[in-house]
């Protein structure tokens, strides 16, 4: 199933992901900045080209894959969805996916950065 919307409840789960990544340290700076580049990424690119993108990153950022290919896909494996965009999917389909991709590209820039802030706030100063 593909999503149709970015929903208020998506957008909580997203936080409570993103908040869990800090947690476990699999977030810092550097991929807080990749983060902000995202959208831009959809934008430009297109949603095919930014997830082979993700794919082909270094391991520290598959996450980011995983949590986008999950939301629009409904699945956790993110080999399959280049099979889905290529074969499952008419060009309108494509373009909604697109777009909705973009908005959810988006808020994790948006939850990735503000809980950055906390993050470097809430640390003492060596």
């Amino acid at each position: 199933m593909i999503a149709k919307t970015v929903t208020e409840t998506d957008a909580d789960a997203l936080v409570e992901k993103i908040a869990k990544l800090f947690r476990d340290g699999k977030i810092d700076t550097k991929a807080v900045n990749f983060l902000k580049g995202l959208p831009s990424m959809v934008r430009q690119n297109g949603l095919g080209q930014t997830l082979a993108f993700l794919q082909s990153k270094k391991p520290e950022y598959k996450f980011l894959l995983s949590i986008m290919v999950e939301f629009l896909f409904g699945q956790e494996d993110t080999g399959k969805f280049i099979k889905t965009i290529q074969e499952d999917m008419s060009i309108d389909e494509y373009v909604h996916l697109q777009k909705v991709a973009l908005r959810y590209a988006e808020d994790m820039k948006k939850f990735a950065v503000a809980l950055h802030k906390e993050v470097i706030h809430a640390t003492p100063a060596s």
